[in-house]
Formats: structure tokens, sequence, C-alpha cells
């Protein structure tokens, strides 16, 4: 590694949060003093920042997004996972093939697992030999940044937008308009070679610490979660991705099978009792080779139990009568009102620029809402705004800028929810 400091990673701060609403466990997250605040001038002169330090700060954050764009690259590329949201036509898509299999064979068999602990599972080396081995580091390829201009649906009206990336594809959900190397007439976007990419996520990779009572630590296995810009979620698929092909490529491409991976979730349902077998004993061992348990009291299956239905990111499924329904038992009777709060209660600046309500993850999860919960978010919602000291929420009371789903509770087929 290069002795310069250009982009070494600050020492980590340790945190512990709870993983959801209705969970007593704790997550491990860690995070640096980097933030986007930064970068803007006036919070520079408020925080007496020489000039110098400000440029260091700023090229950090543009070779921190270049990194993030270059691991979304892979991602799209040799990515097997799905985004854990209700609304994934993926996992739609994936019912509906679940269905044809029940009228084919009669009986359907699944197998719901989870990581342990998927993050601090990775192996810091074998993460660093996949991304060298993806990125053809050895012939040192050269990797070029697009603009890309997309459009899609949001709110009921087509926007378009322009970004740079290292693909030549739009996003999910979204339409092609054009792409190119360059930026107006003259300027041509940058290019990089993959050993310099690689040299930078090595650090990101390798070289991380954190401070504990007082003491610096160097992290050995596991990534840190909240490191900049979300870099762990991608480099978590990535690690995870490589781990399916490996050990999981029958289940995926069998005409009997199907598998799905939402970050550390897999699902996996077939019709052939002898493949949900196979998997559940893989499941049950773990992967030794990528350092991955998976947490036995949370593997469900009907292999050897008389049950058929279970939950999924956020929804109910059940391979008995092959209804699909959201899952409201996370809210456990809680008043939701009580659940809920707004991000940047103590930053006013980020919320003066906010143009929607934007509700914490956290506060609503991933589970479709019927309509009568969706008139209570928005109530919730409301009174959230009146007691709010800084923010404007432009149409609060019709609920059309509240970032939320809400669909009546019916099956993916057509069928009316029983």
């Amino acid at each position: 590694m290069p002795k310069s400091t250009e982009w070494i990673f600050p020492v980590s701060r340790i945190r512990f949060l709870p993983k959801s609403i209705e969970s007593d466990e704790l997550r491990v997250i860690t995070n640096f003093k980097l933030k986007k605040i930064f970068t803007r001038r006036r919070q520079v002169k408020k925080y007496k920042l020489c000039q110098s330090f400000f440029k260091r700060i700023v090229n950090r954050l543009k070779m921190l997004k270049k990194v993030k764009g270059l691991l979304q690259f892979l991602v799209e590329n040799y990515g097997t996972g799905i985004t854990p949201m209700p609304d994934n036509p993926k996992l739609k898509k994936a019912w509906k093939k679940a269905f044809l299999l029940k009228q084919l064979h009669g009986k359907l068999y699944f197998v719901k697992a989870d990581i342990n602990d998927a993050f601090g599972s990775i192996v810091p080396s074998l993460l660093g030999a996949i991304i060298e081995e993806k990125l053809k580091v050895k012939s040192n390829q050269v990797m070029h940044l697009r603009k890309i201009v997309e459009c899609r649906m949001k709110y009921g009206k087509i926007q378009c937008r322009v970004r740079e990336s290292f693909s030549d594809r739009p996003k999910e959900n979204c339409l092609l308009i054009s792409r190119s190397y360059l930026v107006g007439k003259k300027r041509k976007l940058p290019s990089y070679k993959s050993k310099y990419l690689k040299k930078i996520l090595d650090q990101i990779i390798q070289n991380q610490y954190m401070s504990i009572n007082g003491k610096i630590y160097r992290l050995t296995t596991g990534v840190t979660q909240g490191s900049a810009g979300a870099l762990s979620a991608l480099l978590c698929e990535i690690y995870c991705s490589e781990m399916d092909r490996l050990y999981f490529t029958e289940f995926m491409t069998c005409s009997e099978c199907i598998l799905l991976r939402g970050v550390d979730d897999y699902l996996l349902i077939t019709s052939s009792p002898e493949k949900a077998g196979k998997f559940y004993d893989i499941v049950y061992n773990g992967v030794k080779d990528f350092n991955v348990t998976f947490n036995r009291s949370k593997l469900k299956s009907n292999i050897n139990e008389d049950i058929s239905s279970f939950r999924y990111l956020g929804l109910i499924f059940d391979v008995k009568d092959m209804t699909v329904r959201p899952d409201y038992s996370k809210y456990g009777g809680k008043d939701l009102l009580s659940t809920m709060k707004l991000p940047y209660w103590k930053d006013p600046l980020s919320s003066l620029g906010m143009s929607s309500l934007k509700l914490l993850a956290i506060t609503v999860g991933n589970s479709y809402t019927s309509s009568a919960v969706c008139r209570e978010i928005v109530f919730a919602a409301c009174h959230l705004g009146k007691r709010a000291e800084f923010w404007l929420f432009p149409g609060i009371y019709s609920g059309i800028r509240i970032r939320m789903y809400s669909i009546s509770e019916t099956h993916w087929r057509g069928a009316p929810a029983k």
C-alpha cells in the first residue's frame, strides 16, 4: 500500500443501533467524520477549515463517488440479488412462476434462510480477489465514465435526469434516452485504469480502523457498516453474488426452482423435495469457504414441518392457497404515530432543502400498506409537520408527496385475498 494518506480512510466511530422497531437486537454501525456539509463553503468558513484541507475533503468525496459508481457497475453486471423491496418486479415475476409450478406439480416446498452477520462475515482478502477478477486488474483495462440521460415515472410525472456511470445501461425502471463519453461539445469524461481503482478499493477494504475506548483497532474480518456512501451494501452484494455462483448455481438455473436473495435473506421455492433438501443442508451447515453461517433459529421450511406460509420482504406468502398479503406483525398493536420520526431533526439547513416529506426506513418498513394504514400514516405525518419548526411540506394533507406504497390486499395473480 502507498504511504501517502491522500485516500486513507479516517478512524471510524462505533455505534449500536436497534435492528428494527420491534426487535431488541442491536446492529453494530461504524461511521467516520466525513460529512457532505464540509463541501459547502459556508460551512467550511463556519468550521474555520483551511482551503487546502477543504480541497482535500472535496477530492476525497469525489473519488468515493467514483468508487461507488464502480461498485454499482459490478453489481449491475455480476450481482445475483434483488432489491429488498416488496414492489420489486422480480419478486412478482418469481411468484407467478411459483403459481405455475403449483398448477403443474401440486405441492411446493420452500426454504427461507438468513445469513448470520452478513457484513461481519466478509473476508477482506477474498473480497479483494473477487473484485480484482471482475475488474480484470491484471490486464489493467481502462474504465470509461459515461453520461447517461434517462427518464422515469415519479409522483405520477415523467422525470428526466442526467448522471455519470461506468455502465452504459439505465437504472432499473428507467428508460434510456442517450449515452455518451462527452459533456457538452468539448469536455470529455475522465477514464480510470482498473489498477488505480483497485488500489483505492484496497484501502477501503483492507485498511479499516475504528476507535473503541480511545484505542484504535484494525478490522481483519468484515466491512464496516455505514461507511462512506453506503459502500458496505455494494461490497456485501458482490461478495454474496460470487458465493451464489459457486454454491447455488444449480438452484438458480433449475426450471423447477426459484431462488431469491434480498441482501442476506435467501428464499428457495421448488416443486422438488430433493432440491429443497439439498439447499436446506447447505444453509444449515454454512459455506466455510466464504466464512458464512446461516441463522438456524430463523431457518424455516415445510420439508419436515406442516407449515405453508412464510414472511419475506414485508409480505406473507402462502404456498398452500397461493395468497400474498402485507405483513403487519411488526406493528404489534403499536400506535404508528409513536414509531414515526422525520430525518434531519437537528439539521434545519438540510431540512429546508427537502421538497417532500421523507419518512425513515425504520418507520414504515418494507411493507405494503392498505388504504386504512395509509390514512393513518398521512394523519401522523400531518401532525409531525405541524410540530416541526423549520419545514414546509407542499401537498402534505393530500399525501401526494409522501413516499410510500399503497395497494389493496390482493393476490398478484389478480384474485381477491381471503
